[in-house]
């Protein structure tokens, strides 16, 4: 899809805007991040937390500080744009086992000028040492409340051998406080509470989606109208479920359909609810929509990324300048529907988060740099905090030829680049060795997951393919 770029005044506008000098260091990979009004919102690294009350203008870091040696921000969540809470990943250094357990839970209710600090008792699921071959506890967390009181949290374990997917889900209802385990937790992964008792999971390695109706003790699969004409579907992504008030909710589902073997389709299926999830039914299916990143809900209408590498040839001898197309599609309940798509100049990654207050007001995460716009996908400014990071090499770098010098056995040896400048320095993988769970070639719907995973809880941070790479898919839609 080639990007269409609009050189409109409000570009203009934003950039005079959001040029004002950070008062945050440089912060690093944002890992998770959340809109909460049009001008509040908060930012999370792996060690920081910052929060902003301009739309991203100025950061302020509101990081709570533990007193163990180091700390992980391993997840956040604000009810409103004052109380909100931040779980600590914690370590000392003495006891594996102990540095594996040691979470807390730091909650507030000024907008992080304070903050309460409850060690939670949580124990490791390895010994010292198994903890020697595996890396316990993941620091993959999710973390959500419906109120002051009632709260869950999901940590996710990475067993390294072993069941694909394990965790453990915890539920407070004293504010954080004290916490105890439920049971039977279907898959640790995106969850979403709509009452003290009733919530739903979902994602997982195989996909589906789960509801529960007593705090999390015990879950059900939840049963989808088929939607007929789809013919051969290879499986769905299902994203969580996002309601308007206590009753009416929006269910996507992103199913690949076609041949095990061969080009597929992604079909985008709403399922609808009137009496708050328990019953379900096909209100749209759309098809013939590129693979979509990211799915957000605001005032009744599904917002859907899709971004997608472009590059643009340069004179002979020069790499071409990457960029993302960063497209929105809109899709409202009765059927209408707009697009928007905007380059932003950044030369690699694919929309990791989507969060929209309004219809004009979004921001985007992209391979851990924050974007904000005002025109609903236009126009994209970066508001990272602590400004944007230091732009890595590219692995393409013009080749200066030399004169050629021929071998002991006269042949001509091939032209290498001057310099190693191009080589990034940071973990990478190859793009075309991803495994797949099962033993026939992927289909994208069972290969987004392992990507997602790969891409939200590893260190790999660059990828490069020994063949000609296929167009970033992305994550899969999720809340």
């Amino acid at each position: 899809m080639q990007a269409v770029c609009k050189a409109l005044a409000l570009a203009s506008a934003l950039t005079v805007l959001f040029s004002i000098a950070s008062t945050a260091q440089q912060a690093g990979r944002i890992e998770s991040m959340k809109l909460l009004t049009p001008d509040v919102g908060w930012a999370a690294t792996n060690s920081q937390l910052f929060w902003t009350t301009d739309g991203g203008g100025k950061w302020k870091d509101i990081t709570p500080k533990s007193s163990h040696k180091r700390q992980w921000v391993s997840s956040v969540f604000f009810l409103n744009s004052s109380a909100g809470w931040a779980l600590l990943h914690c370590r000392d250094g003495r006891d594996p086992v102990a540095d594996d357990g040691c979470f807390e839970l730091a909650s507030t209710t000024d907008a992080g000028e304070s903050w309460s600090m409850v060690r939670q008792k949580v124990a490791s699921p390895f010994s010292r040492e198994q903890l020697e071959n595996s890396p316990g506890f993941s620091g993959r967390s999710w973390l959500e409340f419906v109120d002051s009181q009632h709260g869950w949290e999901i940590l996710k374990i990475a067993t390294g051998s072993g069941p694909p997917s394990a965790g453990e889900m915890l539920r407070t209802v004293d504010g954080g406080k004290n916490w105890v385990a439920t049971k039977d937790l279907p898959m640790p992964d995106h969850f979403h509470f709509l009452t003290s008792k009733n919530g739903w999971i979902a994602g997982g390695d195989e996909g589906g989606l789960f509801v529960t109706h007593d705090a999390g003790d015990s879950w059900q699969k939840v049963s989808l109208p088929d939607p007929a004409g789809l013919g051969q579907h290879l499986g769905g992504y299902y994203g969580l479920p996002m309601f308007e008030g206590e009753q009416r909710g929006f269910e996507w589902v992103e199913y690949t359909t076609g041949p095990s073997e061969g080009p597929n389709e992604e079909v985008l299926v709403l399922f609808v609810s009137e009496d708050g999830g328990k019953n379900w039914r096909l209100e749209k299916k759309l098809s013939a929509l590129p693979t979509l990143n990211y799915v957000d809900v605001v005032d009744g209408t599904a917002v859907a990324a899709h971004s997608e590498l472009d590059q643009v040839p340069q004179g002979e001898g020069q790499c071409p300048v990457r960029r993302i197309a960063l497209s929105l599609f809109r899709i409202s309940q009765d059927g209408a529907s707009s697009f928007s798509s905007a380059s932003i100049p950044i030369p690699d990654g694919v929309v990791q988060e989507l969060t929209f207050i309004s219809r004009d007001r979004g921001w985007a995460k992209i391979l851990g740099r924050l974007f904000v716009t005002q025109d609903g996908g236009g126009n994209w400014v970066e508001i990272t905090p602590g400004g944007a990071p230091p732009e890595v090499p590219s692995v393409c770098a013009p080749v200066k030829t030399v004169p050629a010098r021929k071998s002991p056995t006269g042949a001509v040896p091939a032209q290498q680049p001057a310099s190693a400048s191009s080589v990034s320095m940071h973990l990478g993988f190859d793009i075309t060795r991803v495994p797949c769970p099962t033993s026939k070639p992927c289909t994208t719907a069972q290969s987004l997951p392992v990507m997602q995973a790969w891409m939200s809880s590893s260190p790999f941070y660059d990828h490069e393919c020994i063949s000609p790479p296929p167009r970033p898919t992305g994550e899969p839609m999720q809340r």
